[in-house]
């Protein structure tokens, strides 16, 4: 590595989690030997999915996601005065910088669709198809992101009865009251749901990894085994 003035020379590595075992092994040499006054940033959402080699060689520091109402206050300030940021943070997971993506592109109204199409999927009243061609224009593994979001809310809600935060799209509401209104037992909501979030998570990590899977089969599996949950909400 070389300094661009003559100072400490720092590298960050964005997604490194993302890296293939070449890519990996090629920078184990530089983490067991670094050069002085050279610090690397390895960033990651995902630090179980990075190579056990890499992350014993690495100083964990762990970012703490701001409260919702520190995130609003900023967020407020970034919008026009038209724009609702409670929803576009509810609807970014609490993370301020996607809120505002969502709000400069149509990004906003195509998760909104995915959602309300993901929702009636598990009352028969969506299509597969249509939630697999929403989820090609967000990105797989964003929509698989909802997945698991919808999926947590869910068990947190509609199963532990605790109160969260749904103003992205009112069809959630209706899914989490049909929910608590349902035949089946909240055990097996529970079990149902707790084993799609780990599918979700699997399928997470498949679309991360660098191997040369197919996006569309991991969605269309996910949502097959979404549609099927024993909720008890079909009509």
């Amino acid at each position: 590595m070389t300094s661009h003035a003559g100072g400490p020379k720092i590298v960050i590595i964005e997604h490194s989690h993302q890296m293939n075992a070449s890519a990996a092994n090629a920078l184990l040499k530089t983490l067991e030997e670094p050069n002085p006054d050279s610090y690397l940033l390895l960033v990651t959402e995902s630090i179980s999915s990075m190579m056990a080699t890499i992350r014993s060689r690495c100083q964990r520091l762990q970012f703490e996601a701001p409260r919702f109402d520190e995130s609003l206050e900023w967020l407020q300030g970034q919008l026009l005065d038209n724009e609702d940021g409670v929803k576009l943070l509810v609807a970014a997971d609490n993370q301020p910088l996607k809120a505002l993506e969502l709000a400069s592109s149509d990004a906003y109204e195509v998760q909104q669709s995915f959602i309300a199409n993901v929702c009636d999927l598990l009352t028969g009243h969506s299509s597969i198809r249509q939630c697999v061609t929403q989820a090609a224009k967000l990105g797989e593994p964003v929509a698989v992101g909802y997945l698991l979001n919808l999926a947590a809310l869910l068990v947190k809600s509609g199963v532990t009865g605790a109160t969260v935060i749904t103003a992205e799209d009112p069809r959630v509401s209706r899914l989490i009251r049909a929910l608590d209104q349902a035949e089946h037992s909240s055990k097996a909501q529970a079990e149902g749901l707790l084993r799609f979030y780990q599918s979700a998570l699997d399928g997470r990590q498949q679309l991360a990894s660098s191997t040369n899977l197919n996006p569309q089969l991991i969605m269309e599996s996910l949502l097959r085994q979404w549609a099927r949950l024993p909720l008890g909400l079909r009509t």
